[in-house]
């Protein structure tokens, strides 16, 4: 799964750190924030620990932060023996990532046959699906955007992402 360089980014956030969930998460893939926590925990750090954000596995009580733009090493990446790809954006477990949570983007992370149009939902493993979880509702599957294409000839579709501030 990918993000490809077309994109129109009209709100990003970098103040969120990757989770260990978070890693091996590609461009396109959309993360979350647990939905527990209180006070100075909401909107910054708290105790100079910033938030952080995960792929979730099953999306129902999170809350989804944004699109991640680059990568999430996997955390048992060695800057050691590897050289990590700048060039790439990718950040390694603990690091902030850069999401963005208004605008459009080009991806092939989703589940299910898209059309223009269709609302995008966030299912398993931040993937973007066009369906609605049959018993979870919206609660299972957030809504998170709006699918812009049908899937083109190599499976990427445009999305538009339009969350709240979180």
């Amino acid at each position: 799964m990918a993000m490809r360089p077309e994109r129109k980014v009209l709100m990003s956030e970098v103040r969120y750190v990757a989770a260990t969930g978070a890693g091996n998460a590609e461009g396109g893939d959309m993360l979350c924030r647990s939905a527990n926590g209180s006070g100075a925990l909401l909107n910054g750090s708290l105790n100079g620990v910033r938030p952080s954000v995960t792929r979730a596995a099953n999306p129902s009580g999170q809350i989804p932060v944004g699109a991640l733009v680059g990568g999430v090493l996997d955390p048992s990446f060695d800057e050691t023996i590897n050289i990590r790809n700048w060039n790439k954006q990718l950040q390694k477990v603990g690091e902030p990532v850069e999401l963005i949570s208004k605008g459009w983007f080009t991806t092939n992370s989703y589940v299910g046959s898209p059309t223009a149009g269709a609302n995008a939902y966030l299912s398993s493993s931040g993937k973007y699906t066009p369906t609605v979880h049959a018993t979870g509702g919206l609660v299972a599957t957030p809504l998170v955007g709006q699918f812009d294409s049908a899937p083109d000839e190599d499976g990427y579709v445009q999305i538009t992402v339009e969350l709240p501030r979180t």
